[in-house]
């Protein structure tokens, strides 16, 4: 997967059909049946993260959940991959009582 850095969404978004070619290796095959049944205050999960090298989307873990449990998650990755260099190896656990545990 390409490197999601703030360039990147600059670029992006000034190209013609700038958002489809930003979402395009977002996406997986049944992407619009699953976002269509959310409700709005869920979200996708999905893990391994979409940032992360790991199988195809398509088959990935994805499951609904509140947004502000899915940005709070977000955020805490963020924070703890801080200062992390590029193509660095890292290994990610999940604490239990997280999103992913079921």
């Amino acid at each position: 997967m390409r490197s999601y850095r703030v360039a990147n969404i600059a670029a992006y978004r000034h190209a013609g059909d700038g958002l489809a070619l930003w979402y395009e290796e977002l996406r997986w095959p049944g992407w619009r049946e699953e976002v269509r049944a959310l409700e709005p205050d869920r979200g996708i999960h999905v893990w391994p993260p979409m940032v992360m090298a790991g199988p195809d989307l398509g088959e990935r873990s994805r499951r609904p959940v509140p947004v502000d449990e899915l940005w709070e998650t977000g955020m805490q990755l963020a924070a703890e991959l801080e200062g992390v260099p590029d193509g660095a190896n890292v290994r990610l656990v999940l604490p239990a009582g997280n999103l992913d545990d079921g």
